[in-house]
């Protein structure tokens, strides 16, 4: 095995400990194209390695910061309706976006000027973190087709997304490129706290999600285009509270140009909603994302370092080896310190 996909899986097992962490303390970045469906037109997405995709037409309709909220949620609201119907919402959107059989349909309607001020930022942001690894999210027009029921929203959150793989999406000189994504459908931008439009912004979803992660892998690292999904699949078969994955084409337009950026892996994020989801009414605990970079690696190992430890501010560049990502106002650590503590000196039935 690779160190790649080993360094991913064992930074699953960690995730998966500390996500029983995040239930009370008691427990215990990229995938795929659709290059060989390109169509011929004028630009190109330019992938660092991979085969360039070309500007293609699609048949839908012409035309801050931070995490997705803490508020209850997951696999059981339903996803607001969009202006079209040929897909009406199933009884459960969850499940229909999580299909194994379906390559979903998403496209990103973002406007010339919200594309240019996303890479602009990420090269003025490389300033304070070399990796360009901002947390600004910018806003798009979400639109999707497929059996979760066709839905269009506007205004959601979008930016790019990975520790070490981060690009800018778009050079200087107009040369385009993938990227990962991050999707928040519940991201309030300017709306007021207290308003009836937060309030409302704040409890979308999109098929019960909040979040969407969306990465692609080019043919050196994934040929198949499908090991990630298969690694999650073989994770929660064995116990492991992992992410549901599904497939996705995807389009950005930019303007009046769409740009197909093909076959993406479609991930969903570990957040309150996956943690409800899992684990009902015994979600309330601490959840931690652990990194490998900056203040880390996250080993559960003795922690020395007070500043492995915390809460992310990408703003000033820091992110703890063990990032905070709920209760983020009244925890003091105490359960991740626990549990490190007793993984150093208890054995055996003491882990009990």
């Amino acid at each position: 095995m690779s160190s790649t996909p080993l360094r991913a899986a064992l930074a699953l097992a960690l995730s998966a400990a500390l996500a029983f962490l995040a239930c009370g303390g008691v427990a215990p970045e990229v995938p795929a194209d659709t290059a060989d469906t390109a169509v011929a037109a004028d630009t190109t997405v330019d992938d660092a390695g991979a085969d360039a995709l070309d500007a293609a037409p699609t048949d839908g309709d012409d035309g801050d910061d931070g995490l997705a909220d803490d508020a209850d949620g997951g696999p059981t609201d339903t996803a607001p309706a969009g202006d079209a119907d040929a897909n009406p919402a199933p009884a459960d959107p969850y499940e229909a976006f999580f299909a194994d059989d379906v390559v979903h349909e998403i496209e990103l309607d973002v406007t010339p000027a919200e594309w240019r001020a996303l890479s602009d930022h990420m090269r003025a942001y490389a300033a304070t973190d070399s990796l360009m690894r901002s947390g600004r999210y910018f806003r798009a027009t979400f639109r999707y087709r497929g059996p979760a029921g066709d839905v269009v929203l506007d205004d959601v959150g979008f930016r790019t997304r990975g520790n070490t793989t981060r690009t800018v999406p778009e050079d200087e000189d107009g040369t385009r490129h993938r990227a990962h994504w991050k999707l928040d459908f519940n991201r309030p931008f300017d709306e007021a706290p207290g308003t009836p439009a937060y309030e409302a912004r704040k409890d979308r979803r999109f098929a019960t999600l909040r979040a969407l992660n969306l990465k692609w892998a080019d043919d050196e690292d994934d040929p198949s285009k499908i090991r990630e999904r298969f690694a999650y699949t073989l994770f929660r078969e064995a116990g492991v509270p992992a992410p549901r994955v599904a497939a996705a084409h995807l389009v950005i337009k930019i303007g009046d140009e769409a740009v197909d950026y093909g076959l993406y892996t479609a991930i969903e994020d570990v957040d309150k909603g996956f943690l409800k989801a899992r684990f009902g009414s015994d979600d309330d605990g601490d959840l931690y994302k652990c990194l490998w970079v900056n203040e880390g690696p996250a080993t559960l190992q003795p922690i020395t370092n007070p500043r492995a430890v915390g809460v992310k501010a990408w703003e000033t560049n820091y992110r703890p080896a063990y990032d905070l990502q709920s209760n983020e106002d009244v925890s003091q650590h105490e359960r991740l310190l626990a549990l490190v503590d007793a993984l150093a000196t208890k054995s055996g039935d003491e882990l009990a």
